[in-house]
């Protein structure tokens, strides 16, 4: 080869190579022909709208940044943010509210109107969908065949006009279908207290609290408020009075299994499923006197003892007789507290989806009302949570019927998925098949959506216009983010009209529902409606004279009349209690299906946030698996990771095992959502190993504490040596000085719920990348902030880590390049272009909380959810490290507009920088500036129970934490 054809190739060979180096294409700046209101370029515009993730409807606020999308300059959404003030949530959001805003940008959302025909479909027009309809709806009349509305939780304006609609379309609205609300305690309700409704629990004012089965931290009623009530229960003294007083406020849990709800109360009782209902009954003859509660059977010390016992820890051991003698006195404490002022009971969740769970339910009301909790404002149903319908399994299975027996010509089901939620047993699926049209309005191709005739594609709350009513009395603002401004003449130019004229506009060609049912009265019934579902809330809100506070405050606040508490129906309650399922002993080996955190039923499962973050307790991220007892699991040799064939009459199948600590003996448990079909409770299973080996992304490093001092009890672990070092200052170097800012942050572990909301706002906040199961799997997780369970002989601790912000940080001096530097304010900070990827400051940081990127994560391929991007602050790249910055982005906008004010920045506007602090439910974490010594940051820095973590290090950190109080009786 010669000279010529040697640097011909090398260069050609160079070019290549530096091709995959290019940067990619610039985005084009479009330029606003008029722009809309209040816009300044760069800066991100709010609006507020209903989280629908779960029943509650916590109000948010949705923060949207201009980018260019879909041929034109749009608002798109980054972030929600718990609505201030509002009824239900008080600014804070809980995990699946934040990782909702993903559902908006998932790449397999429905965009048009799709028809299903011989096994295949393909998109159509909306004429062409009304169009076939109409002629369905004209069939069924003519065959005098039933049209059902079926839908999932339907409230405020919304349902007025279902209701009207139903009326003129002559459609049967079937009771709504929520398998995430508490249909049991709503019946039971219904039979106590004459009213068929959920109350709202003031658990604020309990001075004891004994929740039964209710997840109030993770899926029952309103998570996000209970949390809140909790904390105020716990200390309602004014947050500044940082003084920690011996709180009389006692929790008792009971439950089949363990959950994160189980490991928060101070005490835990375990019952044998189908148990509780023994519970509820014991505690009502000793509590309750009087003829009417005489009728409530006695059931023995003996019987109940065999079906109750306490967590494993506290009757290891034990003899039989001497457990049993031990659960009595416990439960005479339980009896004690119960007799105290403002007791308050709660009870739901897996507890009354056991058999009898409906009696358990009965009996739980019946106590409420022996309390007297309705008249002690306990129980509020005059702000009840609004369920006016609701259907249960029997309503389900006469549909079901009727389905089957042709009586149904068309059927609508609306935001509902029976078909996932409702065992295969039941055979909703095979009953659609009954009806002449099947119509689904979704937004996602859910199992229900694809045995449908015709799907209609539903728009994001994000890009339309609705209202909610989580509460009777309490509405909420639903208004678009991603809109068209209505334009007017002004003078020579053009201005866009208020916020009330912008008219949605839709990513796909997709509706709201409210215009999908003024299509059908307009087009079926021949009816003059409202031009737009906006125009029609606009006239319903100007009649109910709450728009003006709708558009000034995103939510209106008024007094529903108060129910009237009817007479209990003892005639029905003493049917309950005749029953078998009362009696009845649940059998063998038991897989429960219970809700978690992450998800409640099937609709959570296609979040890709939720599977990031890990499960609190087992800290498992991506995938299914099956919670063993450690008894059992001795007792097989099955070890975490190994491959179970679990046998019986409902469901068989092979799982993943992980050994749950705190799970009792007789148990297995399966997240709700993994296994769609499988009743929620299956007895004699079988269970063993199948011998192969399989990989579960377990993010813990490890269950204990191994004697380091993570957490405390009621002492500093390592002597107070930060304190010390502070003080005396004997460092090589000088140490660090900081005017007029010191950012720093202070968790109070006893109020910590481990819930994971923070790190779904942290993700979301800072476009930390969702990386998957695979790299989870080699150790590559990206999360700047973790929740560490441990596990001790008093039971779980939570502790939130993440980049302590050290003053004198091992990361820095380690740095050959100078990434990781300290800032005049105090922070840790990291400069991506210099970072060359060594991960010395990885090695070197005792915490473990800094994160080497693999990937070029702001690719396409490696990101779909790149739309939703936070642009203020960059997308990190492949080779990098990166960590937790105390929101340096919210900290820097906030200061800057403090400076330009001639001011510093306050502690109330402090407290709120970062995304963790900002939506924590039980305000647990506070964050401002240290060297104010009016903030609450440095107050609590110096509380009697705060501590550092390895403070023995000479790390400095600014994070300070309270370590938990050891409960007492």
């Amino acid at each position: 080869m010669n000279r010529r054809d040697f640097l011909k190739w090398m260069g050609a060979g160079t070019g290549a190579a530096m091709a995959g180096c290019a940067r990619r294409d610039p985005e084009k700046v479009v330029s606003y022909f008029v722009p809309p209101e209040s816009w300044v370029p760069g800066r991100p515009t709010h609006a507020v709208s209903s989280c629908s993730e779960c029943p509650a409807q916590c109000g948010i606020v949705v923060k949207a940044y201009d980018k260019f999308e879909g041929g034109k300059t749009r608002w798109m959404p980054v972030k929600f943010e718990g609505a201030p003030g509002h009824p239900v949530n008080d600014g804070r959001l809980c995990m699946r509210g934040q990782a909702s805003i993903t559902r908006f940008y998932l790449p397999d959302r429905l965009k048009s109107p799709l028809l299903r025909e011989r096994g295949a479909e393909r998109p159509i027009s909306w004429d062409d969908a009304f169009q076939r309809i109409s002629s369905a709806l004209e069939a069924s009349a003519a065959e005098r065949r039933a049209i059902v509305w079926l839908a999932g939780r339907t409230t405020g304006t919304l349902s007025g006009l279902l209701d009207a609609a139903a009326a003129k379309l002559r459609i049967e609205r079937h009771p709504e279908y929520e398998p995430a609300a508490a249909w049991e305690a709503r019946e039971a309700n219904r039979i106590v207290f004459g009213v068929a409704d959920l109350p709202t629990y003031a658990v604020e004012k309990a001075g004891f609290l004994l929740t039964i089965g209710a997840d109030v931290l993770e899926t029952f009623g309103s998570p996000v408020h209970f949390a809140a009530g909790l904390r105020h229960a716990m200390d309602p003294r004014p947050r500044e009075a940082v003084e920690r007083a011996g709180s009389r406020f006692r929790w008792w849990h009971v439950e089949p299994h363990f959950s994160l709800t189980g490991a928060n109360a101070d005490e835990r009782v375990v019952v044998r499923p189908g148990g509780e209902a023994h519970l509820l009954a014991w505690l009502i003859r000793r509590l309750l006197p009087g003829e009417a509660f005489g009728q409530v059977p006695e059931v023995s010390d003996d019987e109940l003892a065999a079906r109750v016992t306490l967590p494993a820890g506290q009757v290891e051991g034990l003899a039989e007789t001497d457990r049993k003698r031990l659960v009595l006195r416990k439960l005479g404490e339980l009896v004690e507290g119960l007799r105290g002022e403002n007791a308050m009971v709660v009870a739901g969740g897996v507890s009354t989806q056991s058999p009898g769970g409906l009696t358990a339910a009965t009996l739980a009301a019946l106590l409420q009302r022996g309390l007297r909790m309705a008249e002690k404002g306990l129980l509020d149903f005059r702000r009840s949570q609004n369920f006016p319908s609701l259907a249960g399994p029997a309503e389900m299975k006469k549909l079901a019927d009727r389905l089957k027996g042709g009586e149904v010509g068309v059927l609508f089901v609306s935001r509902a998925n029976p078909v996932a939620n409702l065992p295969a047993a039941a055979g909703f699926r095979e009953a659609l098949a009954g009806a002449r049209l099947r119509v689904a309005l979704a937004d996602f191709p859910d199992e229900t959506a694809k045995e449908c005739d015709l799907v209609l594609p539903l728009s994001s709350p994000l890009e339309s216009w609705g209202d909610a009513e989580p509460r009777r009395g309490t509405w909420t603002l639903i208004e678009p983010v991603l809109y068209d401004s209505t334009l007017v003449q002004e003078g020579k130019g053009w201005k866009a009209k208020g916020r009330e004229h912008r008219v949605a506009s839709p990513l796909h060609d997709t509706r709201s529902e409210g215009d999908i049912l003024l299509d059908l009265l307009r087009r079926v019934a021949h009816e003059k409606v409202a031009a737009s579902y906006r125009d029609h809330l606009l006239a319903e809100w100007t009649r109910r004279g709450i728009k003006a506070d709708l558009f000034a405050a995103g939510f209106a606040v008024r007094d529903p009349e108060s129910p009237k508490i009817g007479e209990t129906d003892w005639a029905v309650v003493r049917e309950q209690l005749r029953t078998e399922a009362f009696r009845r002993k649940v059998e063998g080996l038991v897989l429960l299906q219970a809700p978690t955190v992450r998800a409640a039923d099937p609709r959570a499962a296609r979040l890709p946030l939720l599977s990031e973050i890990p499960d609190p307790l087992t800290t498992i991220t991506w995938g299914g698996w099956v919670s063993v007892p450690p008894e059992l699991a001795k007792k097989e040799g099955i070890g975490d990771g190994d491959e179970v064939r679990i046998e019986s009459s409902a469901w068989t199948g092979t799982m993943p095992a992980k050994i749950q600590q705190g799970l009792p003996d007789g148990i297995l448990v399966v997240a709700r959502g993994i296994l769609a079909g499988v009743p929620a409770l299956v007895e004699n299973v079988a269970v063993r190993k199948t011998g192969r080996k399989l990989e579960i992304p377990i993010l813990s490093g490890s269950e204990s504490q191994q004697g380091r001092g993570i957490i405390p009890m009621d002492a500093r672990p390592h002597g107070g040596h930060a304190k010390k070092a502070e003080d005396e200052d004997n460092g090589l170097y000088p140490a660090h000085k900081h005017h007029p800012y010191r950012w720093a942050m202070a968790i109070d572990l006893e109020a910590c719920t481990g819930c994971g909301a923070c790190v779904a706002a942290c993700t979301v906040e800072n476009n930390v990348p969702i990386v998957g199961a695979e790299d989870h799997l080699r150790g590559r997780e990206m999360s700047w902030l973790r929740i560490e369970p441990f596990y001790e002989k008093r039971g779980v601790e939570f502790i939130p880590m993440l980049c302590q912000h050290c003053d004198n940080g091992p990361c820095e001096p380690v740095c050959p390049v100078f990434a990781a530097y300290h800032t005049p304010d105090g922070l840790n900070g990291q400069v991506y272009n210099r970072c060359v990827g060594t991960r010395y400051c990885s090695n070197n940081c005792p915490y473990k909380v800094r994160r080497f990127n693999w990937w070029e994560n702001g690719t396409p391929e490696r990101q779909p959810l790149g739309k939703m991007h936070n642009p203020e602050l960059t997308v990190r790249p492949r080779g990098v490290m990166e960590k937790c910055t105390f929101c340096v982005q919210r900290i820097r906008d906030v200061r800057d507009r403090a400076k330009d004010e001639g001011r510093l920045v306050k502690d109330g506007e402090a407290e709120r920088l970062t995304a963790c602090a900002q939506t924590c439910p039980t305000r647990a974490i506070v964050f401002g500036n240290i060297l104010d010594e009016e903030s609450l940051v440095y107050k609590l820095s110096r509380h009697e129970r705060g501590y550092k973590v390895f403070e023995e290090l000479n790390a400095r950190p600014a994070v300070t934490y309270l370590h938990p109080v050891e409960p007492t009786s």
